[in-house]
Protein backbone atom coordinates (compact mmCIF):
# COMPACT_ATOMS: atom_id res chain seq x y z
CA UNK A 1 0.00 0.00 0.00
CA UNK A 2 0.85 3.65 -0.78
CA UNK A 3 1.05 5.64 2.07
CA UNK A 4 -0.80 8.82 2.23
CA UNK A 5 2.28 10.92 1.57
CA UNK A 6 2.10 9.20 -1.82
CA UNK A 7 -1.42 9.54 -2.10
CA UNK A 8 -1.66 13.37 -1.63
CA UNK A 9 1.19 14.49 -3.00
CA UNK A 10 0.93 15.36 -6.64
CA UNK A 11 3.37 13.93 -9.13
CA UNK A 12 3.46 12.87 -12.94
CA UNK A 13 3.07 9.41 -14.20
CA UNK A 14 7.32 9.17 -14.49
CA UNK A 15 7.84 10.08 -11.40
CA UNK A 16 8.71 7.42 -8.33
CA UNK A 17 10.02 6.66 -5.06
CA UNK A 18 11.87 4.10 -4.33
CA UNK A 19 8.95 2.61 -1.89
CA UNK A 20 6.90 2.94 -4.88
CA UNK A 21 8.87 0.90 -7.01
CA UNK A 22 9.45 -1.97 -4.44
CA UNK A 23 5.97 -1.81 -3.56
CA UNK A 24 5.03 -1.95 -7.38
CA UNK A 25 7.48 -4.81 -8.36
CA UNK A 26 8.01 -6.68 -4.79
CA UNK A 27 11.65 -6.35 -5.58
CA UNK A 28 13.93 -5.77 -1.95
CA UNK A 29 15.23 -2.18 -1.53
CA UNK A 30 18.51 -3.17 -2.60
CA UNK A 31 17.77 -4.77 -6.18
CA UNK A 32 15.41 -1.38 -6.64
CA UNK A 33 18.78 0.61 -5.79
CA UNK A 34 20.76 -1.82 -7.84
CA UNK A 35 18.13 -1.42 -11.02
CA UNK A 36 18.04 2.72 -10.17
CA UNK A 37 21.63 3.01 -10.44
CA UNK A 38 22.18 1.45 -13.52
CA UNK A 39 19.25 3.25 -15.30
CA UNK A 40 20.51 6.88 -14.11
CA UNK A 41 24.27 5.33 -14.96
CA UNK A 42 22.72 4.91 -18.51
CA UNK A 43 20.87 8.56 -18.64
CA UNK A 44 17.30 7.36 -18.16
CA UNK A 45 16.64 8.09 -14.71
CA UNK A 46 17.73 11.26 -12.68
CA UNK A 47 17.02 12.44 -9.09
CA UNK A 48 14.28 15.17 -9.71
CA UNK A 49 14.24 16.64 -6.30
CA UNK A 50 13.86 15.15 -2.38
CA UNK A 51 9.87 14.80 -0.75
CA UNK A 52 9.07 14.55 2.64
CA UNK A 53 11.02 12.47 4.75
CA UNK A 54 14.09 13.25 2.48
CA UNK A 55 12.62 10.27 0.08
CA UNK A 56 14.09 10.70 -3.41
CA UNK A 57 11.78 11.74 -6.01
CA UNK A 58 12.92 9.97 -9.77
CA UNK A 59 12.13 10.92 -13.03
CA UNK A 60 12.26 9.01 -16.00
CA UNK A 61 13.60 11.02 -18.89
CA UNK A 62 12.56 8.78 -21.42
CA UNK A 63 9.17 7.10 -22.17
CA UNK A 64 8.90 3.40 -23.15
CA UNK A 65 9.26 3.94 -26.51
CA UNK A 66 12.72 6.06 -26.60
CA UNK A 67 14.67 2.94 -24.30
CA UNK A 68 17.05 1.75 -27.13
CA UNK A 69 16.58 -2.09 -27.29
CA UNK A 70 20.36 -2.35 -26.36
CA UNK A 71 19.57 -0.85 -22.51
CA UNK A 72 16.49 -3.44 -22.65
CA UNK A 73 18.65 -6.31 -23.66
CA UNK A 74 21.41 -5.41 -21.07
CA UNK A 75 18.45 -5.10 -18.32
CA UNK A 76 16.94 -8.13 -18.98
CA UNK A 77 20.66 -9.75 -18.97
CA UNK A 78 21.02 -8.79 -14.96
CA UNK A 79 17.50 -8.33 -13.58
CA UNK A 80 15.74 -11.53 -15.50
CA UNK A 81 12.88 -8.90 -16.70
CA UNK A 82 10.71 -8.25 -19.88
CA UNK A 83 10.59 -5.29 -22.15
CA UNK A 84 6.56 -5.68 -21.71
CA UNK A 85 7.17 -6.39 -17.49
CA UNK A 86 9.26 -3.08 -17.63
CA UNK A 87 6.88 -1.21 -19.10
CA UNK A 88 3.80 -2.76 -16.50
CA UNK A 89 5.66 -2.30 -14.10
CA UNK A 90 7.52 1.08 -13.95
CA UNK A 91 4.45 2.76 -15.45
CA UNK A 92 5.74 4.04 -18.40
CA UNK A 93 3.16 5.05 -21.27
CA UNK A 94 3.12 3.89 -24.69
Amino acid sequence: MLDAYHLTETRYKNEFTVKELQNLTAYSVHKVKRWLKYLENNGLVSIDRIGYRNARIYKLHNDGKEISKKIIKKYKKYYNIGYNEYLTKFRISN
